[in-house]
């Protein structure tokens, strides 16, 4: 009996080590340098086996080799679609959210989806700087370093697996909320785009766009979002309330010639500052940054040992507080020249009575003014920003489709 089971164990391991040659040789191939035979020069009408031969080897090549087009596979500008509204997901520690953006202008929240054990531990550890690793876009020299993690995600995809461990739990919770809009809204949803955490330091473009994949969903690419680019919570959060950006689309002429999310040109100079103030249940962020898209440039750190669960959990719930307001005001430490005008509230721990009266504490002592302030819907900002964004590329693409069309009908 142990002779059989050691046997079989030999064959299994020739079987595996068979099939990693078939797969890594396309790849191992594609570093070598090849020398095209002698040809003589093809007739008009002779048919040609060239053109097969190229496009196979491009086929192989490209579904292992880390390349921008394969990982995301976006929808193309001039590709058609039928929908019509923005669906924008957001992608918080410890819960989702998703909303609709019609083209009349209304923006209407949808659902908010908690997390389970196994999502709020791997966005938790996402979130660490710790965490960071290799990925796209690379920098000059990596993408070789990088090719051994990028060859065992393709081998995945190929076997109709996610590209990842985490590419797998981050499409639970997508697919729940693409299934909650489609029965919110009564129609199919193949067009979306998700905001990640500010402080998601090792949450990367790739995943996003290889989890959309996984679940056949088009990542719509926005400017200035584009190119790897992720849009982070505040970004989205800041995009609900921004009312430089064109709301109703039965109107066309105020959205003709807008490029950016927002409309008119603004020097960058005279954009307001604006301090978020990010309290969830697991999390406390505040940062000043200036209100011009993209707001937030890349991932900080925030305190996840003041998110609000942790309020129940302390002996001393002044210390709690304390910590908390240190937290604000620790915000300007290297800001004391910005002249902040605005405040974005969001999280799902925003409404909390206790820290809304601590917040308007430290910002009426940090600013010795009244700030607008943006905190309507705490919960859904940034997924209500993110269908506003998406339904502003939608209309461009639509509208710019159309008048092509229609000079092409002239002419």
């Amino acid at each position: 009996m142990a002779r059989l089971i050691d046997a079989a164990w030999r064959m299994f391991r020739y079987i595996v080590a068979v099939l990693l040659f078939l797969a890594l040789t396309p790849v191992l191939c594609s570093f070598l340098p090849t020398r095209l035979q002698p040809r003589q020069s093809r007739q008009p009408n002779e048919p040609t086996r060239q053109t097969f031969g190229i496009g196979f080897d491009l086929a192989v090549s490209n579904g292992f080799l880390p390349t921008r087009r394969q990982a995301r596979q976006p929808r193309q500008p001039d590709e058609p679609t039928r929908q019509t509204f923005g669906i924008g997901f957001d992608l918080a520690v410890s819960y989702g959210t998703v909303a609709v953006s019609y083209p009349n202008g209304t923006v209407q929240s949808i659902a908010k989806v908690e997390g389970d054990a196994e999502y709020v531990e791997t966005m938790s550890r996402l979130s660490l700087l710790s965490s960071r690793h290799l990925h796209q876009p690379y920098q000059y020299g990596e993408a070789i370093g990088d090719l051994p993690r990028r060859i065992l995600r393709e081998i995945r995809k190929k076997l109709g697996l996610p590209a990842s461990r985490d590419v797998g739990i981050l499409s639970k919770m997508i697919r729940k909320l693409h299934a909650a809009a489609e029965s919110f809204i009564g129609e199919p949803v193949y067009i979306a785009k998700a905001s990640i955490p500010d402080f998601a330091y090792a949450l990367y473009s790739e995943d996003i766009y290889e989890t959309f994949e996984y679940l056949q969903l088009s990542y719509l690419e926005i400017q200035p979002w584009q190119d790897w680019k992720p849009i982070y919570t505040s970004d989205a959060a800041y995009a609900a309330y921004d009312t430089r950006i064109c709301s109703n689309y039965s109107k066309p002429s105020p959205c003709d010639g807008q490029s950016l999310p927002h409309g008119d040109a603004i020097p960058f100079q005279d954009y307001p500052h604006v301090l978020v103030a990010y309290y969830t249940r697991t999390e406390l962020e505040v940062r000043i940054e200036k209100s011009a898209y993209t707001i937030i440039h890349a991932p900080d750190s925030c305190n996840s040992s003041l998110g609000h669960n942790s309020l129940q959990d302390t002996p001393d719930k002044n210390t709690y507080w304390d910590d908390v307001r240190q937290t604000i005001r620790g915000s300007r430490q290297y800001r004391m020249n910005d002249n902040v005008t605005q405040l974005l509230v969001t999280g799902d721990a925003a409404q909390s009575p206790e820290f809304r009266q601590v917040l308007k504490e430290e910002t009426d002592s940090m600013f010795e003014k009244e700030l607008e302030t943006f905190d309507e819907y705490p919960v859904f900002a940034a997924a209500r920003g993110v269908a506003r964004l998406v339904m502003v590329e939608l209309w461009k693409q639509n509208h710019r489709r159309s008048i092509e069309t229609k000079v092409a009908e002239e002419l």
